[in-house]
C-alpha cells in the first residue's frame, strides 16, 4: 500500500508541474505576442528653440555670453524653432503632416523648401529612427500673434500620424518665445 500512495503523490505533483509548465508557457507566448505586435509604434515628439548654424544646430543659452559657442555661429545662423519625432516603438510609422498651433487655435503647417527646413513630408519613421523639422522663430511668432498675442497664448507643435493619431509636444510660452527673440537680439549687441 505504501508503493500505491508514493506513485500516487509523484503522479500529482507530476501532473502539478506539467500543468504550471503550461501555464507559464502561455503566459510567455502571450506576452511576447503582446509586446512585438500590440505595441507597435510609439511616436515622441520634442519641441525647442535653438540657433542654426550653416551645419549645426546650437542648443545654446543665449542669456550666458561667457559659455556661448560664438565660433560656431556664421552669416547664416538665425534662432529656429526646431522639432523632433522619434519613434521608439517596435514597428514603422509614417508622420503624415507637422504644424504648429497656437493654444488660441492659430496654426502654421510645415512646409517644405522656403523658410522651413525639414524632411518632406509624409515622412516614415522607422523603429529607433527620428526626423527633424525647424521654423523660423518669426513663423512661430506669427502663429502666436494671429489672434492678439495675448500673453497666456502657448504654442506647441503636431503631428498627425499615418494610424489617423495625433501626437503634441510640451508647450513653449508666448514669453519665453519673445524673450528668445530678444536674447538674440541682445546677443550681437
Amino acid at each position: 500500500m505504501d508503493g500505491f500512495w508514493e506513485f500516487l503523490l509523484a503522479l500529482n505533483w507530476g501532473a502539478f508541474g506539467g500543468l504550471a509548465s503550461f501555464i507559464f508557457s502561455l503566459f510567455g507566448a502571450w506576452f511576447g505576442w503582446y509586446s512585438f505586435i500590440l505595441k507597435g509604434s510609439k511616436v515622441k515628439l520634442k519641441a525647442k528653440l535653438v540657433v542654426q548654424t550653416d551645419g549645426a544646430v546650437l542648443d545654446a543659452d543665449l542669456n550666458n555670453k561667457e559659455d556661448f559657442p560664438f565660433e560656431f555661429l556664421d552669416e547664416k545662423s538665425t534662432p529656429v524653432l526646431y522639432v523632433r519625432a522619434r519613434n521608439s516603438g517596435r514597428s514603422p510609422i509614417d508622420i503624415e503632416s507637422l504644424e504648429i498651433v497656437s493654444s488660441l487655435g492659430a496654426s502654421k503647417p510645415f512646409v517644405s523648401g522656403g523658410i522651413d527646413q525639414g524632411h518632406s513630408l509624409p515622412h516614415r519613421l522607422e523603429s529607433g529612427s527620428s526626423g527633424n523639422w525647424m521654423f523660423h522663430v518669426q513663423s512661430a511668432i506669427d502663429v502666436l500673434e494671429h489672434k492678439g498675442g495675448k500673453p497666456k497664448n502657448a504654442l506647441r507643435a503636431v503631428v498627425k500620424l499615418a494610424n489617423d493619431k495625433t501626437v503634441r509636444s510640451d508647450s513653449i510660452s508666448n514669453q519665453e518665445l519673445k524673450d528668445y527673440r530678444l536674447a538674440w537680439k541682445r546677443l550681437f549687441k
